[in-house]
């Protein structure tokens, strides 16, 4: 029997093993289902906003960014040939390479590649140099005991970034990390927190209540942390074991922050009312009683009402729809986020230069009503058929 020749190995087609199976199941579709697990993906890849917060959300963009890139580019692209592309197609929208190394928590380019699942380049390791050399933990605590000084509190991430990319921060001299990125890389495991540590700004120990820790994929005080603070505020309002009112708390937390900063004590992050309220969201008495105090009880405390009753909100619900409405069909698909919000703002100054002020929805009021964009998607599209 003549022998025959071994048939060549199939390429991998997929860097994650999961994918292969995932992937027999839409081959093993009809072509119909094939397009519309297609449409699907298309969809979801367009709306970057839609992932789990705001880290996800910067991750999915970057990514994109590299993919459409490569695919304009036929391979995977340095980081020259990719600033080169941001200038000749504005209508992407690609994240500058500096910003989405960063998102990408990469250290260099080559490492942000690989984590859009494309194949290093000969120098992307350039990108590194040009940026100049990695942060140094010292150089992270510098910077946030910095800002702590100028907030006269312990600053919180978000505010801390806002705070480092502002262009007359950036002006100064010194560098200061601009990214949660740099944090998370030097300080495994902690993040942020373990600059406020090496700062002097917070105990390492967070069983006090009163330290900021990380939680999922955020920055957030843990449930212990929340009760204690409360705990606190109780005693020194006199009230314990009754739990303190929400404006007895404020002003009370506010009393005892400005008393340790009048004597010199270490700066401490001290959980709002609204961080108690953000988790929490049943009433103010559901904080108490998970504080072991005693509940107030009454309508009064409840946080729903308090923050934002129904009567009181800027726009109703016809209104939102009909702003959406009227932006769905000027914008088409897709219908993203930004692509709304750069309408809205538009049509805005449009109404303002002439003389006739319009007050349109925002995109985040749309989704914080609907509860994601993407059930804004849904809403808007279900209404167009029927209007």
């Amino acid at each position: 029997m003549r022998n025959l020749p071994h048939p060549k190995p199939r390429l991998k087609l997929f860097h994650d093993p999961s994918a292969e199976a995932v992937w027999a199941g839409i081959c093993a579709l009809d072509e119909a289902s094939q397009h519309d697990v297609l449409a699907e993906l298309r969809r979801r890849l367009a709306i970057a906003e839609d992932r789990d917060g705001p880290a996800d959300s910067r991750r999915a963009e970057a990514v994109r960014g590299l993919r459409e890139a490569a695919v304009l580019n036929g391979g995977s692209p340095s980081w020259r040939a990719y600033k080169k592309l941001k200038v000749e197609h504005p209508e992407l929208k690609l994240p500058p390479p500096r910003t989405l190394v960063d998102w990408l928590a990469a250290r260099n380019w080559n490492e942000a590649l690989a984590e859009a699942h494309l194949d290093a380049v000969p120098d992307g390791e350039v990108l590194i140099i040009e940026r100049g050399s990695e942060f140094t933990a010292d150089e992270a605590a510098a910077a946030v005991k910095e800002a702590a000084d100028e907030f006269g509190q312990v600053p919180t991430l978000t505010s801390y970034l806002a705070w480092a990319r502002k262009p007359s921060n950036r002006a100064r001299p010194g560098r200061r990390p601009s990214s949660q990125g740099v944090f998370d890389r030097l300080f495994p495991g902690q993040g942020f927190k373990g600059a406020l540590v090496l700062a002097g700004l917070a105990d390492g120990d967070s069983s006090t209540g009163i330290v900021a820790g990380k939680v999922g994929r955020g920055y957030a005080y843990t449930d212990s942390e929340l009760t204690a603070a409360l705990v606190e505020v109780a005693k020194r309002a006199g009230s314990f074991p009754r739990g303190p009112r929400v404006t007895e708390f404020s002003q009370t937390r506010a009393l005892i922050l400005a008393e340790e900063k009048a004597a010199g004590k270490m700066l401490r992050a001290f959980p709002t009312y609204q961080s108690i309220h953000r988790r929490y969201t049943g009433s103010w008495d559901e904080a108490l009683v998970a504080a072991g105090l005693k509940a107030l009880g009454g309508s009064a405390t409840s946080t729903r009402k308090a923050v934002a009753p129904r009567e009181r909100r800027r726009f109703d619900d016809d209104q939102v729809l009909t702003d959406l409405l009227e932006g769905y069909r000027a914008i088409g698909e897709p219908f993203g986020y930004h692509d709304y919000e750069n309408w809205r703002k538009q049509l805005a100054a449009d109404h303002f230069a002439a003389g006739k002020p319009r007050r349109i929805v925002s995109a985040q009021t749309a989704r914080s009503r609907y509860g994601s964009w993407r059930d804004v998607q849904t809403a808007v599209k279900e209404a167009a058929k029927g209007r």
